[in-house]
């Protein structure tokens, strides 16, 4: 093998005009199904080329003197590999690519290095020494070429991965009763009717109970329910409802009724200024 040096004409000419001509006297309104069919019409149409007289030699060129030949063996029997290779890792789809089609491997060497070897004919992938696919390459573009064997493989090895990876049941806790809590904290051990304790009953009798900021814990829940409504009306709802003897519930529905009507008249007014008008 010579490589030509750099800026050489000449010698690049000499090189690329038989591909020249090979381009221009033998693909013109051809078609080929695959590397085997071109492989013969090329060879059918060297046979009656090469019985034409070449004007450089004078002569036919199947009639030319090889006196070559000998050194001629000894490159053909020297000469290098030429199938493409390549070195990656096998991914998790084990599929690799080549060209534009996607080619199937045998799924026990996820994630290890492999090597592709490819020629005219057929694909191969090598793990360690050892084959783990062999297809006839398509020339097709965006083929998936798969073996049965190799996707059957695969699908074992997926179900016993989901069976691995699946989080274990949750064993069943047992759950007590909420009295059962409340017989634990002493909170209703002071009551003769089971209720809550409070401050006219305390838990602990020689403890005195703490005071408790009513007003403070009204504005602080007000406050986080978003209700400044509310907040300013429970007072005078307090005391409505001792002078008027108001149940719990009673009292209840007063508040939850007065925060309703607020927050219903105020998307009203939202409602009107988002229209661009103003209420008469």
């Amino acid at each position: 093998m010579i490589i030509c040096r750099p800026a050489d004409p000449e010698s690049k000419g000499l090189i690329e005009r038989a591909p020249d001509y090979l381009e221009r006297s033998f693909l013109p309104g051809r078609d080929f199904g695959s590397p085997a069919e071109f492989n013969g019409q090329m060879a059918e149409w060297l046979a009656v080329v090469n019985a034409r007289p070449r004007r450089v030699l004078g002569l036919r060129t199947d009639r030319a003197d090889h006196r070559g030949q000998a050194g001629d063996a000894d490159v053909a029997a020297g000469r290098p590999a030429t199938a493409w290779r390549c070195s990656t890792r096998l991914p998790r789809d084990h599929y690799i690519r080549l060209g534009s089609n996607d080619y199937s491997v045998h799924p026990t060497v996820i994630g290890r290095r492999v090597e592709i070897i490819a020629d005219l004919a057929r694909v191969r992938v090598v793990c360690d020494g050892k084959t783990v696919a062999d297809h006839e390459r398509a020339w097709a573009w965006h083929q998936t070429i798969s073996d049965r064997e190799q996707v059957a493989a695969a699908k074992v090895l997926r179900r016993k991965r989901i069976g691995v990876v699946r989080p274990a049941p949750e064993p069943d806790v047992e759950q007590r009763c909420l009295p059962d809590y409340d017989t634990a904290l002493g909170l209703n051990g002071d009551r003769a009717d089971g209720g809550w304790p409070d401050a006219r009953h305390p838990r602990h009798p020689n403890k005195p109970a703490a005071a408790r900021d009513l007003a403070a814990e009204i504005v602080f829940l007000t406050r986080a329910l978003k209700a400044p409504t509310l907040r300013e009306s429970v007072a005078r709802l307090a005391e409505r409802a001792r002078a008027k003897s108001w149940s719990h519930e009673e009292f209840l529905v007063a508040c939850l009724h007065r925060e309703v009507s607020a927050r219903e008249s105020h998307g009203g007014e939202g409602r009107i200024r988002a229209a661009g008008s103003t209420p008469k």
